[in-house]
């Protein structure tokens, strides 16, 4: 199968890399594959190349032109702390997060590792089992020394 990749993400891919493969008719099993070509044309209007990934086993009932999401795995650390994207907050350009000292919120920075779009692996900064502050309200915001409960 062929999947539209965005071309910033080039330099990291493979061939013979893995790759997962969920067919929207089945959203509850993912396939194991391996991309096998990478295309060497950009689309001018999206900046996108096709990169063709063969799945090893496929569903029983599918059909040529049939849609699925790729996944394809450009890089693998050990177990690690990971947190959603949504809960790192940047001052100075810096990441961090706000955790609870003393009745008070205070600043952590953080070292961030490999990115998704829903998560982040923190290198340095939490503990396993650490509890990371958010407000109440959305629209709230925390400072540190801030008074919380």
């Amino acid at each position: 199968m062929s999947a539209w990749v965005d071309e910033t993400q080039m330099a990291q891919l493979r061939v013979g890399q893995p790759a997962r493969v969920v067919f929207r008719a089945v959203p509850e099993r993912a396939y194991t594959g391996q991309v096998v070509r990478l295309g060497r044309e950009t689309d001018r209007e999206t900046r996108e190349f096709l990169v063709d990934v063969k799945a090893e086993s496929l569903p029983d009932n599918w059909a040529v032109g049939q849609r699925a999401e790729v996944y394809i795995q450009t890089a693998r650390t050990a177990p690690v702390i990971v947190l959603p994207t949504s809960l790192v907050l940047w001052h100075a350009e810096h990441p961090g997060v706000f955790m609870r000292a003393d009745a008070q919120a205070g600043w952590r920075p953080l070292r961030l590792g490999l990115r998704s779009a829903e998560t982040v692996e923190v290198l340095e900064g939490l503990q396993v089992g650490a509890r990371v502050l958010t407000p109440r309200h959305p629209q709230t915001r925390l400072s540190a020394g801030q008074r919380v409960q």
